[in-house]
């Protein structure tokens, strides 16, 4: 979702859907990035960077999550 395009319209129920989209997108990357770091294993450097992308992109999804939430009341 761009919203780029749309900053007018833009109201704060089509932004928690856009939310909800990108945490899951950013949920789905991260279980990605999991079994890549376990197919890299025979690569130590490769498989300690793809696990701290992991990382960092499962935070990424714990705050929209959290963001969501907080704004779903």
């Amino acid at each position: 979702m761009i919203f780029n395009e749309n900053l007018d319209n833009t109201n704060l129920e089509s932004l928690l859907a856009g939310i909800k989209n990108y945490s899951v997108m950013t949920d789905q990357i991260a279980d990605n990035l999991h079994d890549l770091q376990r197919v890299a294993q025979h690569n130590p450097e490769i498989a300690d960077k793809v696990n701290q992308a992991e990382s960092d992109v499962r935070q990424a999804s714990i705050i929209l999550e959290k963001l969501l939430e907080q704004y779903s009341d």
